[in-house]
């Protein structure tokens, strides 16, 4: 099999595309980023990274200093 280079670019570029609609969908659902400019919010996505969390895992202790703004998307933060 074989797919030109252009090709690759339209596919992947599609599909980037689309996982950026999805993140700034997702951030419009707070209400500071509602009436935020695409190019605004595509600058902060700049600096914004998916991580993920294990079961039972600490992501903040307090007292610590904060070092992170964390946007749930799915599941669950027990604090206590």
């Amino acid at each position: 099999m074989a797919l030109t280079k252009e090709g690759f670019d339209i596919i992947l570029g599609s599909y980037h595309k689309n996982i950026v609609q999805r993140k700034l969908t997702y951030l419009r659902n707070y209400g500071f980023f509602k009436n935020m400019p695409d190019s605004k919010l595509l600058a902060l996505l700049h600096f914004m990274k998916i991580v993920k969390y294990r079961n039972k895992n600490i992501v903040y202790t307090e007292g610590d200093p904060s070092r992170f703004v964390y946007f749930i998307r799915e599941g669950e933060v027990e604090i206590s």
